[in-house]
């Protein structure tokens, strides 16, 4: 143990003890003789998971877990970690002697071996006020849990004592079932094998956590399965933010393209529902940004959104297709519920939007079409923007033959 502990602080400038609730704790290194300069007992230097570079968490608690499942080796993996100029590449060694009687720790070293980079947009550390929250499970080889350690009440919100001799499943959110039985029956099939799976664990008030859970099947090594996870609710969060962000329209909130073509995409698919597609194509709406301006021509095409948005069926979607145009995709209609959605559309934009002490009454050339066995999402579209150019040419020839009807009267 001697010739170990000394490679663990040989040219390190930190070193950090961590008991099994990660809490920072101090212990004698057993008279080992400590570099200059290195600081043996650093408290609260490293906090857990917030300390490494959000690229190397991952890496960093598998590390980690490795440890756990193997006492008194000593491991090593380079992550990058904050400090006041940044993140810096950093060797991390690991020695599990969580089990001795005269140190009861998990020892952690930490060596330069690079400069300062700048750090991401999140936060260091010294900004940062909620700890993460990490468990560790050991598992039976039937997903008993025989031992856990860590945040336990954060994470599932219960003590140990109510976590201990259930199955590991019983806290897997109902919807991350099939996912996490696939993970568990692959990791059976190849024992000392590692995987890792984003899912929900449910609390007994019915709240739920995001966590990412790293496995690992050591029923040969130690006769247990060992489980790492840490709360990653609010990196999820971030995700489904951006994934938001990226689907829709910012003027109007609505899908935007892209979503429009993902969302008829996934009920062509379905073969147990038909399809069609409106094109919304507003008439005349150039008038509104020359007479009063883009600002209000912006907010003219958001009481459209709303409109189009209140006045279609439920589970029908409405999405911007780009300028002043827009689509509705709807499910399960015949002929005559495609042209009731046509008809309420129509009436929903029918009253006038006030505009700077005028008024502006939008009209739209509304193209229909359903969708025909082998259709893909290229050939409905077409057909429904081909729809709404015949109802705009048959609307200009109804102009023209009205102004001719007038003309002919005035002489």
């Amino acid at each position: 143990m001697r010739t170990q502990l000394e490679q663990l602080v040989e040219g390190a400038e930190l070193v950090v003890a961590r008991d099994r609730t990660a809490r920072a704790i101090a212990v004698p290194l057993l008279g080992v003789a400590v570099p200059a300069g290195v600081d043996p007992i650093h408290l609260g230097a490293i906090a857990g998971l917030a300390e490494w570079a959000p690229s190397d968490r991952r890496l960093a608690a598998r590390t980690w877990g490795e440890a756990l499942s193997r006492p008194g080796e000593l491991l090593d993996a380079q992550i990058g970690m904050y400090g006041p100029g940044g993140i810096r590449p950093c060797e991390v060694r690991f020695l599990n002697l969580l089990d001795d009687p005269d140190v009861g720790a998990m020892l952690i070293a930490v060596t330069p071996v690079g400069p300062f980079e700048p750090a991401p947009a999140e936060p260091p550390p010294a900004e940062r006020h909620v700890a993460p929250t990490w468990i560790m499970q050991r598992l039976d080889e039937g997903g008993r849990v025989l031992g856990t350690e860590g945040m336990v009440h954060e994470l599932l919100g219960r003590p140990p004592g109510e976590v201990v001799d259930r199955l590991v499943i019983d806290f897997v959110h109902p919807d991350d079932l099939g996912a996490a039985a696939d993970l568990w029956n692959t990791l059976a099939t190849e024992p000392g094998s590692t995987r890792s799976l984003v899912h929900r664990v449910v609390h007994p008030d019915g709240g739920w956590r995001w966590v990412e859970s790293t496995v690992m099947h050591r029923i040969e090594q130690t006769g247990e399965i060992l489980v790492i996870a840490h709360d990653v609710t609010e990196r999820i969060r971030r995700e489904q933010e951006l994934e938001a962000a990226a689907a829709t329209d910012p003027l109007t909130g609505l899908p935007n393209r892209r979503e429009v073509v993902a969302e008829l995409e996934r009920r062509l698919d379905d073969l147990d529902d038909t399809a069609a597609v409106l094109f919304v194509d507003l008439d005349g709406f150039k008038v509104v940004n020359d007479l009063w301006g883009h600002r209000t021509g912006d907010w003219a095409l958001q009481v459209v959104a709303d409109r189009l948005r209140e006045s279609v069926r439920p589970g029908d979607v409405v999405g911007r297709w780009g300028g002043d145009e827009f689509v509705v995709v709807c499910r399960g209609v015949d002929e005559v519920a495609l042209d009731g959605v046509v008809q309420r559309i129509r009436g929903a934009l029918a009253p006038a939007i006030p505009l700077q002490g005028s008024a502006w009454r939008p009209h739209a050339a509304i193209g229909a079409a359903r969708s025909l066995p082998g259709d893909d999402v290229e050939a409905l579209l077409h057909r429904a923007d081909e729809a709404m150019y015949e109802v705009k040419r048959s609307g200009q020839r109804r102009r023209a033959d009205d102004l001719t009807r007038w003309s002919h009267r005035e002489s």
